[in-house]
């Protein structure tokens, strides 16, 4: 590795803080009309965890780093918006089935479009491998 390539710590926060500040106003911006009523970017940050199966609210929790008093005030404003629906699990009466109603997922459906734009407007004139390396061990950190 080329040391004089490496950053100090503090760089690499301030890289990452400030490409999350400027995805948050991206999205606060460019997904407001998706949504019925209010955008909220906690919204986005649950959605992206349900698949086409659904999944329980306490895996959702855990997946979005969500407190379940926090899931629960959420999971109820996308049923009230018509984003998600719950159904009981039949095997397991203490756990719900969360999926997007067809409304959530042409909002997520969406939402990875134009933040695909997104991606490829920011990274014009840049090395595109070199940024997918770089997402790619990012998340792969996250993951241990």
């Amino acid at each position: 590795m080329d040391m004089n390539k490496v950053l100090k710590p503090v760089q690499y926060i301030r890289i990452i803080y400030a490409l999350k500040k400027d995805i948050e106003e991206w999205a606060e911006a460019n997904l407001q009309d998706l949504w019925p009523g209010k955008f909220q970017l906690s919204y986005m940050q649950v959605l992206i965890y349900i698949d086409e199966d659904g999944t329980t609210n306490k895996l959702l929790a855990q997946q979005a780093q969500i407190s379940k008093q926090a899931m629960s005030r959420i999971i109820s404003n996308m049923i009230e918006k018509n984003i998600i629906e719950v159904q009981p699990i039949e095997a397991d009466k203490r756990y719900s089935k969360i999926t997007l109603t067809d409304l959530g997922k042409e909002i997520v459906r969406e939402s990875h479009l134009r933040f695909s734009k997104y991606i490829e407007t920011i990274s014009e004139g840049g090395d595109w491998k070199s940024i997918v390396d770089s997402l790619t061990a990012l998340s792969s950190l996250l993951k241990k």
